[in-house]
């Protein structure tokens, strides 16, 4: 183990930490997003869902995340899409379609910064091998 900084994470062993609760969010992240319970707006596995993305992205931008387990984007794909079907279906009977249109963009944004995070990840796996 070593130690190379004054720094809060210039560590071997706080980097393993990082690894380690970044392995577990991911892990938490990816069953709920290939469950449709969580596309389901009104229960509280969707909740938890978004709660965990933007803690992700918190947590990647504060270089506080190792991301090195998320799944390929060729990976992810198929998984959002599934789930975006399923919401939509879902949501027609909670709300108006404009409602529908402003939740749906947030979604596809949210999305769209995982896709980039998990391309990036699979980008530097790709350098290494």
């Amino acid at each position: 183990m070593g130690v190379w900084g004054s720094g809060n994470l210039d560590s071997d062993g706080t980097l393993d930490i990082v690894g380690e609760r970044s392995d577990e969010l991911i892990e938490r992240l990816w069953t709920a997003i290939k469950d449709t319970y969580s596309a389901e707006a009104d229960e509280s596995a969707h909740d938890e869902l978004f709660v965990d993305l933007e803690w992700l992205f918190a947590l990647e931008a504060g270089g506080c995340f190792n991301g090195w387990k998320l799944p390929a984007v060729s990976e992810l794909e198929p998984v959002l899409e599934a789930w975006l079907a399923h919401w939509s279906g879902y949501f027609d009977g909670l709300s108006g379609p404009e409602f529908k249109a402003e939740r749906r963009a947030v979604i596809e944004q949210t999305f769209e910064r995982l896709r980039v995070i998990c391309a990036e990840y699979e980008r530097q796996r790709a350098e290494i091998s």
